[in-house]
């Protein structure tokens, strides 16, 4: 396999002017997946999660017809392997913190790490059609050519998402979609898809699960 090329710098800045220029239609995509994701106590996060990947993506490929806020709930075609790949990385990473949790701050690294590795694979489940735990190591085989720098990259997207939990965590759905943004781009960068490809976009079909 290849090494991958991480370009902080550049994906950043395409991160940021898809955000600028898709700004309401990221809120309110990202608004109405935070509130069910909260609302469920978490249960549907994966779902919402897949729905925002479908819905930055065709934004990014730019898509006819271009997508709309709804489209987020098309996470749904996705549930199972998304539902199973949040509650089984969720669940890693809250065991990782609690076995670390006398080492203080340090422990929140595991999460941070399995975050990294696993950064790719709801867009793995999106465009792929994976089951969770294949997307889970074809995440990794993807990032562990290049893992340091995709860690710095992933901490400075989750850091960019999480400024809005200072305004008494309301704003955090203002910065929420840079994280999707973000990760997206890197994606589509690491994937090896021609975005311009019809043919290669995200499927359209009836609902796989």
């Amino acid at each position: 396999m290849e090494k991958m090329d991480v370009q902080i710098e550049p994906w950043l800045r395409q991160a940021f002017d898809l955000y600028r220029r898709h700004f309401l239609l990221l809120l309110l995509a990202h608004l109405a997946a935070a509130a069910i994701s909260v609302f469920t106590l978490g249960l549907l996060a994966g779902p919402m999660a897949a729905g925002a990947a479908f819905v930055v993506l065709a934004l990014l490929d730019g898509r006819e017809p271009a997508p709309q806020a709804g489209d987020v709930f098309r996470g749904f075609e996705w549930f199972l392997p998304a539902f199973l790949y949040t509650l089984v990385v969720g669940a890693a990473g809250a065991v990782a913190a609690r076995l670390l949790r006398p080492l203080g701050f340090l422990a929140a690294a595991p999460a941070i790490f399995i975050q990294t590795a696993t950064v790719f694979s709801i867009y793995l489940i999106v465009e792929r059609g994976m089951d969770f735990w294949s997307a889970i190591q074809g995440s990794f085989e993807i990032v562990k050519t290049n893992f340091w720098p995709m860690l710095l990259l992933v901490f400075i997207a989750s850091f960019i998402a999480g400024l809005g939990a200072f305004a008494c965590g309301v704003g955090i759905v203002l910065t929420l979609p840079m994280y999707t943004c973000v990760t997206a781009i890197a994606w589509r960068s690491v994937s090896g898809r021609a975005a311009a490809n019809e043919d290669e976009r995200i499927p359209l079909g009836p609902p796989r699960y």
